[in-house]
């Protein structure tokens, strides 16, 4: 047996996760794979009205609670009140974070700080989209409404 002791990878992700879909399990999966826990940081309802000028379909306390019940995390938290404060980070100090294809503003932000030493130094990694032109929170909201408005026709 190898006495050596193997130390334990913890990989953060962050996202809205609503109307939970496809593209989140593929980008669940994609994270898990660099470490042994998973951390999912679930938008807060705020911080996705702030960054994308609307305000989410589900609340965040639904959004963290369909998280939680998937089976690749090993937590799940609700994000800082405060955009782009990272106090959840100083407080879990991951060994990676992954991003989505479509994350590129806190790729940008994360890296800033880092680099000016307002955050420690995390290896991040951008995952792969997952059929973006199918499994995109926006383009699954139009499917639904689409379906919804055909239904009662």
């Amino acid at each position: 047996m190898n006495n050596e002791i193997r130390k334990r990878s913890t990989v953060l992700v962050f996202g809205t996760f609503d109307l939970l879909h496809e593209g989140h399990i593929s980008f669940l999966k994609q994270a898990g794979r660099f470490g042994d826990f998973l951390i999912a940081v679930v938008a807060r309802d705020k911080t996705v009205v702030d960054l994308k000028s609307r305000k989410p379909y589900h609340g965040e306390r639904t959004r963290l609670a369909a998280v939680r019940k998937i089976q690749d995390i090993s937590k799940a938290f609700l994000g800082d009140k405060i955009l782009y404060s990272y106090s959840i980070l100083k407080k879990l100090k991951p060994d990676i974070i992954c991003l989505g294809y479509d994350q590129h503003k806190l790729e940008t932000d994360l890296c800033a700080r880092m680099e000016k030493g307002k955050l420690p130094q995390i290896k991040i990694i951008r995952l792969r989209a997952h059929k973006p032109e199918k499994f995109k929170t926006s383009i699954v909201a139009r499917s639904l409404l689409k379906k919804s408005i055909q239904s009662k026709q």
